[in-house]
């Protein structure tokens, strides 16, 4: 009976394993410095987001349409900055940048 269970329990197991989504988060990011003008990140990405402005909080957005979307999110005038796309993040169009206004 207990190596009944055990095999019944390691069948459960790795078909829950199985049956989870693939997370497949990409991710660029680094620090950025502006001096006196207004730090922020830009992404590219497709359906999911996270964007941390250099220095600043975190904006997500969702477009569940499997296209591409670029959003840019405002930080501090310096500071780390991450954005983190999924499935997709286009990492040469993701990037920081400064620039004179808020």
């Amino acid at each position: 009976m207990g190596r009944k269970l055990a095999g019944i329990t390691l069948v459960v197991a790795m078909l829950v394993t199985w049956a989870l989504p693939a997370w497949a988060w990409q991710a660029e990011g680094g620090y950025k410095n502006c001096g006196l003008l207004i730090a922020f990140a830009h992404g590219r990405y497709n359906d999911i987001v996270a964007i941390t402005g250099p220095g600043g909080s975190t904006g997500y957005y969702l477009e569940n349409d499997n296209s591409w979307h670029v959003r840019e999110r405002n930080g501090s005038y310096s500071g780390d900055w991450q954005v983190l796309g999924d499935p997709y993040l286009d990492l040469g169009q993701t990037w920081a940048g400064c620039r004179n206004y808020g």
